[in-house]
């Protein structure tokens, strides 16, 4: 696996295109949200723009013309070694459930600090979806009264979206991809083909580049053959073993496989009480996320109903 996948932006060129043509007529907003699916290549889109617009004045700079970052360019290394000093990252930490009012406030002292260089100073915040009520109150007092030569990035996934006040306040940049550049894209960053080690059963049509080399990190670290095993097998073994628990992918995507087999079953058998039954897993399920409920208890039911049928 090419561990530089990160240097080349497969996709969304255009969207990227307009982003540097602001910066190079410095008409560029102060905040900007990228928003699309979990794993779609957000943080990879943020890596380029954030080095176009350091390295414009640098030797080895960014390669426009093949969407390329310069392993050799000074700013890259920077921030490869979170040692930039003109970016700011705010990230979900480990084991916490929300951005923290406390991470917005260390990163005001980075915002009222004079630019290095005169250069932009950019502010990255990945994962925005879990910024809490307070924190996303501070960053958008912050947002109310921009600071010259900060620009905010914001990371959103489509599907769990900031606060409404936050989103007026920003342009928005939405990256979407079908499923055969999902596929395409893939195989190009791992430099193989996914259906070598991944049975398509696995995979669905929603499915992005960043999930499926995920499921593929998740089988080898779990020992997983995925391109024998059958998807019935799979959901058995994460019930059974409580991998949804203990492996981060799992946690957020595992909701998807059932979804995935469920769909699949309705289709085949066309039975409408599969039909049903879909229907009051994604209610359970829901449920279960709104209220902070048993987990187990819903896949243990998911198993005894769906999966011995």
């Amino acid at each position: 696996m090419d561990h530089h996948q990160n240097l080349k932006l497969y996709n969304f060129h255009n969207d990227f295109l307009s982003l540097c043509n602001l910066v190079k007529k410095s008409e560029i907003p102060n905040s900007i949200i990228i928003d699309g699916m979990d794993g779609i290549g957000k943080r990879t889109f943020a890596t380029h723009f954030i080095n176009y617009s350091f390295s414009l004045n640098e030797e080895e700079p960014y390669d426009i013309k093949n969407y390329e970052i310069n392993e050799m360019n000074r700013s890259y290394k920077l921030v490869l070694n979170n040692s930039h000093p003109n970016l700011y990252l705010i990230n979900l930490d480990d084991g916490k459930s929300s951005i923290s009012i406390e991470q917005i406030r260390e990163m005001t002292k980075f915002v009222n600090k004079s630019s290095f260089n005169n250069q932009y100073k950019i502010i990255l915040i990945n994962k925005s979806e879990f910024l809490n009520k307070s924190s996303s109150n501070a960053i958008l007092k912050i947002l109310e009264e921009p600071s010259t030569k900060t620009i905010f990035l914001i990371l959103q996934n489509s599907r769990k979206k900031n606060l409404k006040t936050i989103q007026s306040r920003c342009i928005e940049f939405h990256l979407k991809l079908d499923f055969n550049n999902a596929i395409s894209t893939t195989n190009k960053i791992l430099n193989d083909d996914i259906y070598k080690y991944i049975s398509p059963d696995l995979i669905s049509h929603y499915n992005t580049p960043g999930q499926i080399i995920n499921l593929l990190d998740f089988s080898k670290t779990n020992d997983l053959n995925l391109k024998t095993i059958s998807i019935t097998e799979f959901i058995i073994l994460i019930i059974d073993k409580k991998l949804y628990l203990k492996n981060n992918f799992m946690k957020t995507n595992f909701n998807s496989f059932l979804e995935k087999y469920l769909l699949k079953l309705a289709i085949d058998e066309k039975k409408n009480k599969y039909f049903k039954l879909y229907d009051q897993f994604i209610y359970s399920s829901n449920q279960t996320t709104l209220f902070n409920l048993d987990q187990e208890s819903l896949y243990l039911n998911y198993k005894n109903n769906i999966l011995n049928g």
